[in-house]
């Protein structure tokens, strides 16, 4: 693999090293080896699973359908946000890394630069979504947002969004320096849980990714027995709570998606007197190649009103 160019230019008040990457492969590795903007929210919240990652123990995230279509579909989304707002918008280049310019392990690669009159130079995350926000975006775009305004030294960018590809929704976001500076702090030790083989505690996780990452890190046993923890008493008692009101409520919940079925019977739709209801469809599954593993069933789901 022939190495990336970097350059070093000005970017907002920072001085950004810029590493322009020839090709998809050259930045996944570039990007493999940083704590990037678009990884910031599994770092923080579940660094277990995110050093399990970055050891190559199990996969990262998948690449979405609605994933690929937003790249896609992002020179277009952010033409049609330049047109609505007014606002100046130029495009990097696809591979382009923009390198903290006092952590050379933190990284992100802008969907694009944005220029506004009374506010200069932004940072502009693209999104493609099926979820709309009023008041606030999703944390976990914030934090990717937050790492790109560190990285390339601007005050504010903006997160705009196509939901459901045919309404664009947008806000501007200010940099935040506490969020900033707990994020590099968490960066920072990561890098050193990575060099020295050491992977960060559970913490507050109880995904069931943070659990096969768990899986992965002691893949088989040895016969041996180890002391548990003082502690470890209240994580069995509460264990042995938790399942029981699981058991429970699973019960309840059962009762209930009976109640609405045999309500609904060998109807489709049934209605609410709010107006919402409850749609029991027939779904049809094949299991390829064999034609006779054909299964059919419905499927109950909640629907906010078909008018």
């Amino acid at each position: 693999m022939e190495d990336a160019v970097e350059m070093t230019t000005p970017v907002g008040p920072a001085l950004c090293k810029i590493i322009q990457c020839e090709n998809k492969d050259e930045w996944k590795h570039e990007h493999n080896i940083r704590h990037t903007a678009s990884t910031a929210y599994t770092l923080l919240t579940k660094p277990l699973l995110y050093y399990a990652q970055k050891k190559g123990l199990v996969d990262g995230p998948e690449e979405s359908e609605r994933m690929r279509w937003g790249l896609r579909l992002q020179n277009e989304i952010a033409k049609g946000f330049a047109e609505d707002t007014g606002r100046t918008v130029t495009m990097p280049g696809p591979y382009d890394l923009y390198v903290h310019p006092d952590y050379d392990f933190v990284a992100a690669t802008p969907d694009a630069i944005e220029t506004v009159a009374d506010k200069g130079q932004g940072a502009l995350e693209i999104k493609n979504t099926d979820v709309e926000w009023i008041d606030e975006a999703p944390i976990y775009y914030q934090a990717q947002l937050q790492v790109q305004l560190s990285c390339l030294g601007f005050s504010f960018g903006t997160l705009a969004a196509l939901h459901r590809g045919n309404k664009l929704i947008w806000m501007d976001i200010l940099r935040h320096e506490e969020f900033i500076k707990r994020f590099l702090s968490k960066a920072e030790e990561m890098q050193w849980r990575l060099a020295t083989n050491n992977p960060p505690e559970v913490g507050a996780d109880g995904s069931d990714e943070t659990g096969k990452a768990i899986a992965a890190l002691f893949p088989r046993d040895t016969g041996a027995a180890v002391a548990l923890p003082p502690e470890a008493l209240q994580w069995a008692d509460e264990l042995a709570q938790f399942k029981a009101q699981k058991k429970a409520i699973e019960e309840q919940v059962g009762l209930r998606e009976n109640l609405l079925k045999n309500a609904i019977g060998d109807a489709t739709y049934g209605e609410l007197a709010d107006g919402t209801g409850f749609s029991w469809k027939l779904q049809r599954r094949v299991d390829p190649p064999r034609e006779e593993r054909i299964s059919e069933f419905r499927v109950l789901r909640f629907v906010k009103g078909r008018k």
